[in-house]
């Protein structure tokens, strides 16, 4: 029981971490295609 607590938790915290990157990344592309288009 305990353990798998532990286990739900480190998923939605690699989870939470990835939908971080990816949305770093969206920002990131975002930021490039309007450089590029101001261009």
């Amino acid at each position: 029981m305990y353990v798998g607590g532990v286990v739900l938790k480190m998923k939605k915290l690699s989870w939470r971490k990835g939908s971080f990157l990816v949305i770093r990344k969206k920002a990131s592309f975002k930021k490039f295609e309007l450089e590029r288009s101001f261009l």
